[in-house]
């Protein structure tokens, strides 16, 4: 269970698992988990406290619920009354409370799977699985004991909530999706985006999605805030300090916009490839990634661009009109 240090057990010592919360453990060869001793299956309402931050949660039945609707947040607050059910939590409540996206990782994948899905609107949590939800203030998330069949393959759910559509190429609404490589197939990152939307404001809102953290090991792409063409000269050397998204929306580009890119940097990883999706960017823009070995690379005729680590990557992405650029 992290962040807490306190959460982390060296070898042997672990002995307490508490319903309702996850934990990562490493496994040097295929093998099943049991728990010894006379445990008993929880039936009733079940609370977990939840610390700013991101959180590691589970379903602590024996049967699958639904995330929204079988879920409540609770801020313990006297202007707020008791538990509130996570599918009527508005926009600005889930800013002050929980962010419903929730992210896991797939065991086939080995990764996080993407968080952009086009019309999910029924999400699971399976028993046994293990997923981060983010807490935007000290909170306690209120597990209700509905027992639901688990969805099939041909129902339209995920057991992650949706973040919104990707969407269509036009000026108004596009994304660009980045990608890192390595080596090691198990060790990547496939979802991460940059784009803009009407709604979406500077600075961080429900526009974008923030992302999990990574396992030791783990190569991540990390955007950062957007800045306009009025804000861009004053340089990147605040870019490891500033937030970071899997998916930073930004208002419609007008002259130029750029986006702090950072690769993170795996152990024993010295080299990776960025690779891009391209395809959703309007007609009438350009799209450059500066910062790498080889100077500017224009992310229209090219797919990719090879990292090497000294420390993380830092790289810009800025797109804009071609006028502009020059």
């Amino acid at each position: 269970d992290q962040p807490a240090a306190d959460n982390v057990s060296p070898k042997g010592t672990f002995n307490k698992y508490e319903s309702g919360k996850a934990y990562w453990f490493r496994s040097s060869a295929a093998t099943s988990v049991g728990l010894e001793g006379s445990a008993t299956a929880l039936t009733e309402t079940h609370s977990v406290r939840l610390d700013t931050g991101a959180n590691m949660i589970g379903n602590p039945f024996t049967h699958f619920i639904d995330w929204l609707d079988d879920v409540a947040v609770d801020t313990h607050l006297n202007d707020t009354p008791g538990p509130i059910l996570l599918r009527s939590l508005t926009p600005a409540q889930m800013t002050k409370t929980l962010d419903t996206r929730v992210q896991w990782r797939s065991q086939t994948a080995e990764q996080y799977v993407n968080p952009f899905g086009a019309s999910e609107t029924t999400v699971q949590l399976k028993p046994w699985v293990g997923f981060w939800v983010k807490a935007n203030a000290s909170c306690s998330v209120v597990y209700y004991p509905n027992k639901r069949l688990p969805q099939t393959k041909d129902t339209v759910v995920k057991q992650q909530a949706p973040a919104y559509e990707q969407a269509k190429a036009d000026a108004s609404s596009w994304r660009l999706r980045l990608m890192a490589y390595s080596d090691v197939s198990e060790i990547r990152d496939e979802y991460a985006f940059l784009g803009v939307a009407p709604s979406a404001s500077d600075g961080e809102d429900v526009n974008d999605l923030w992302k999990a953290p990574g396992l030791f090991g783990d190569l991540q792409v990390l955007v950062g805030e957007a800045k306009t063409n009025a804000t861009m000269q004053q340089g990147n050397n605040e870019q490891l300090a500033m937030k970071y998204y899997g998916a930073s929306i930004a208002p419609p580009v007008k002259t130029a916009t750029t986006w702090p890119v950072v690769v993170t940097q795996p152990s024993g990883v010295k080299s990776a490839t960025l690779q891009w999706e391209a395809g959703g960017l309007p007609d009438g823009y350009e799209a450059y990634v500066i910062g790498g070995p080889a100077g500017p690379v224009n992310m229209r005729t090219a797919s990719a661009m090879s990292v090497a680590f000294s420390s993380p990557a830092k790289l810009t992405v800025v797109v804009g009109t071609p006028e502009y650029l020059s």
